[in-house]
């Protein structure tokens, strides 16, 4: 398991929007660098919302995200992403966002081999 660097912020994102009313899993679509560095990640599913940890790379000063179902919808923002800066904190109805000391959980990923190849 590798280290965090000291400088990488770890944000927990709480997401209700209308997706949430589509019964579909809801993925997290994130980017820093103006959308130059793309991640995206399976939020889970909880009573209220949906929720997932993301850890920014040092350096970064904000970054854009929105979120999809596997459906093909989009909650973008309409047209315009949501954005947030630590520094100012940006609030959106359907989105609730703080930093924490959680790390994200990393899943590995087992290679199968089958006999022959």
């Amino acid at each position: 398991m590798g280290t965090r660097k000291s400088k990488e912020k770890t944000y927990e994102l709480k997401y209700t929007g209308w997706l949430t009313n589509e019964n579909s899993p809801i993925y997290l679509h994130y980017g820093t660098d103006n959308w130059s560095e793309i991640s995206e990640c399976k939020m889970r599913k909880l009573k209220s919302c949906y929720k997932t940890e993301v850890t920014i790379p040092a350096g970064m000063t904000s970054w854009s995200f929105c979120f999809r179902d596997s459906n093909g919808n989009w909650d973008n923002n309409y047209g315009n992403d949501y954005w947030y800066t630590p520094t100012i904190g940006e609030t959106y109805s359907c989105v609730e966002i703080a930093e924490t000391e959680v790390a994200p959980k990393v899943t590995k990923v087992k290679k199968t081999v089958k006999k022959g190849e």
